[in-house]
């Protein structure tokens, strides 16, 4: 039997689990949830998912601020080292950021207030066990109000595969830093009203489940604007709408996004309202971000519509560089996305090329594919040196439509360690030189037809040379001569004692 759960379902048990059993405290700033992302179809391939890819697996150690608190108006600095415990390379890394003030009215519930979010690093080349340090800064608003504030952390490779945290869900991150402002204010300039949020009429948890809908179902979401101060405020609103996440600007659809400039009365509030229809089967990320005067608040809202959408939870391979006769693993992990139930016919391919498009390995899949994790590999030898090549994974339904199609670089040249390339260039060149045949192995070309033999005059008789003087019989005066000046030598010491 496949696994019973789907990455969407069992991302969201464990997201209300953690919510009702620990019943987070938002003063207690939100405990970081280390969950393992959704159930395998084991059967499928007789493959596990998470023999390769594990969640979780990048770590951000001693996550920090350069000090504790800070007034409006001053930079922050943040600092932390990103560590790979996986057992293999992880190319093309994107660290992320987010900004949070902490809900202390209703955050157990409905989350903290995002203030802003920001890629910190991309391209980061992480090789086993390889630690990296990572500082950046951020700006706090001259109108910031009193409270206490944190940083959380996301890693991804490739904006693809979530290796640290899930930037797309409430309160799933990688890992905190905590800092808090001091400020005569303690009110927001505005805010977006995260226990107000309602979709087609009903009141919405956001650390519960997402909602699901069938192909054709109107969605449509609303929450409140909220103005808490003694003046009329002007902000400016923007509605995004994205497939699956906003790591990726082509994940955007502009046909369903807006903008708008909303006024909002002293001590009031306005009602947000966007709605979308004829949503092809997928999940979705809808993105509302209002701004002003330097604040700015940030919701996420996801959802999904039932129907057939595979994507790639993780594709790699369990050794780079690649010497020539090196084993290594092909492997990829993929499911359906859009709910919990639904399964579809197709293909997947997964494809490693060299730069000038020579194939290295190839796994496919073509069959069912479930909400539940299903996994291929493939074990290969390489046949040359490799220190760059490409990882092409495309996933598509009978019909041929591509649902997903993403490409990972695997480059040493973006390795942050130069021992890393050394090391390489070092054992290739060894291995060259193991290569090249010895004097003794050279074996000369024998020509392939014989030419016939020419008439030669036998070789003219040489008189043979008498054999030469010994070296005695060249040099016998030296001798002679040296025997006696050591005789008369002798003769001197011997009448001096007498």
């Amino acid at each position: 039997m496949r696994g019973k759960y789907s990455i969407l379902l069992l991302i969201e048990i464990m997201l209300l689990g953690a919510a009702l059993a620990q019943s987070v405290d938002e003063n207690a700033l939100n405990v970081v949830i280390n969950i393992g992302v959704g159930g395998t179809n084991v059967a499928a391939t007789g493959v596990d998912c998470f023999d390769y890819y594990h969640f979780g697996s990048i770590v951000f150690d001693f996550p920090h601020t350069d000090k504790f608190a800070y007034s409006p108006g001053e930079t922050v600095t943040v600092i932390a080292s990103v560590r790979n415990t996986n057992p293999y390379p992880i190319v093309q890394g994107n660290v992320w950021a987010q900004i949070f003030l902490v809900n202390e009215e209703t955050g157990d519930r409905q989350g903290s207030y995002m203030l802003d979010e920001f890629l910190v690093m991309e391209d980061l080349y992480l090789d086993v066990n390889q630690s990296y340090p990572i500082s950046f800064t951020w700006y706090i608003p001259e109108n910031a109000p009193a409270g206490e504030y944190y940083v959380a952390f996301f890693f991804q490779e490739a904006k693809a595969f979530n290796l640290a945290g899930l930037p797309f869900i409430n309160h799933v991150y990688g890992n905190i830093a905590r800092f808090e402002v001091n400020a005569a204010n303690d009110k927001q300039l505005f805010y977006l009203d995260r226990n107000s949020v309602f979709l087609n009429g009903k009141h919405v948890i956001l650390r519960h489940f997402a909602k699901t809908f069938n192909p054709g179902e109107e969605i449509k979401y609303e929450v409140n604007l909220v103005n808490p101060n003694e003046e009329e405020i002007s902000t400016f609103v923007e509605y995004e709408l994205y497939a699956w996440d906003s790591s990726m600007e082509e994940n955007l659809l502009e046909e369903y996004s807006k903008k708008e400039f909303v006024d909002i009365p002293a001590n009031s509030s306005k009602t947000l309202s966007i709605a979308f229809s004829g949503l092809e089967p997928a999940a979705y990320l809808l993105k509302i971000k209002a701004s002003a005067n330097g604040w700015t608040n940030i919701l996420n809202l996801r959802f999904a519509v039932k129907g057939a959408r595979g994507r790639f939870i993780f594709s790699g391979i369990d050794k780079f560089p690649l010497l020539k006769g090196d084993r290594f693993t092909l492997f990829s992990c993929f499911s359906n996305t859009t709910d919990w139930f639904t399964d579809f016919d197709g293909k997947v391919m997964v494809e490693l090329k060299t730069p000038d498009g020579k194939l290295v390995g190839r796994a496919t899949y073509e069959g069912v594919i479930t909400p539940s994790i299903i996994a291929i590999k493939k074990e290969l030898e390489a046949d040359d040196h490799y220190d760059k090549l490409y990882l092409t994974s495309t996933i598509m339904d009978e019909l041929g439509n591509t649902h997903q199609r993403i490409t990972i670089i695997y480059d040493l040249s973006k390795a942050r360690s130069a021992e890393i390339i050394e090391n390489f260039e070092k054992a290739k060149e060894e291995m060259e030189e193991q290569g090249k045949p010895t004097p003794e192995e050279t074996v000369e070309e024998t020509p392939s037809e014989t030419p016939e033999a020419t008439p030669t005059k036998p070789p003219e008789e040489k008189p043979t040379p008498k054999p030469g003087k010994s070296w005695l019989e060249q040099n016998m005066l030296l001798v002679v001569g040296a025997i006696v000046i050591v005789a008369l030598i002798a003769l001197l010491l011997y009448k001096r004692k007498g």
